[in-house]
This record gives structure tokens, sequence and C-alpha cells, in this order.
């Protein structure tokens, strides 16, 4: 299972390649994860449906607070922050957008128009 993780791999292709259930494929996992070997690529959020995993000593772009707030010192919009950090969805990156921008971490470029679809987000050191 690490070597078939030497690429981020959702639940379901681990679990299609191995012949494992789903809850077989979700307690392998959180074992491996537990004990350091493979880690997840969105650390905010481990239980969200589209988590991928990978080896632990594989380099990889983490989607964290620390991450997010440094990649976004230019502003960013949602495409290229999902693209950057390999999320598949975009709706679901706002639920961790929402907590940096409550928090006054991450600003909104257009603020007064935060539906704009030329909307860019950017950390607030840098505005």
């Amino acid at each position: 299972m690490l070597a078939f993780c030497g690429v981020p791999r959702g639940r379901n292709e681990v679990g299609e390649r191995f012949g494992l259930k789903r809850h077989n494929v979700q307690k392998y996992l959180n074992d491996l994860v537990a004990g350091g070997k493979l880690k997840i690529m969105i650390p905010l959020s481990p239980q969200c449906w589209h988590q991928k995993f990978v080896r632990s000593d594989i380099d990889v772009r983490v989607l964290s607070e620390e991450n997010l707030l440094e990649f976004c010192r230019m502003p960013r919009t949602k495409a290229e922050i999902t693209e950057y950090f390999g999320v598949s969805c975009k709706a679901t990156l706002g639920k961790y957008l929402e907590p940096l921008m409550r928090a006054g971490k991450l600003r909104h470029t257009i603020p007064d128009q935060p539906t704009n679809r030329f909307q860019k987000f950017v950390s607030a050191g840098r505005y």
C-alpha cells in the first residue's frame, strides 16, 4: 500500500486497488497516518471526502493554513489555489478560506463584491 501511495491517492483508489471495503480502507489509512507512514494532503479537514494520502517521505504541496497564507502573498483566484494544492473542488475550498477570512488572516481583493468572478484572495499582511 505504501508503494502505491508514492503519488497522492484517494480512499476509493486505494480500496479498488487492494479490494478493500470502504470501512476497511479508512481503518488501514488512518493507522498508516497515525504511524507516520502516510500523510494527508488536506490536514485542515482530515475526514473530507476528497482527501488524498501520500507516503510521508514524498514532498508534496499540503493544504495547510501556513502554506495557504504563504501561497496567497500574491493575490490568487480559487482556481489558482485549487490547482496549486491539487484540491479537486473549488466549492469545498471555501470551508478552508472562510475561517482564515473570519480570523483576518486572508482578505478579498474586492471586499465590497465577495462573489465577483474576478475575486482573488490575498494574505492580510500583503494588503
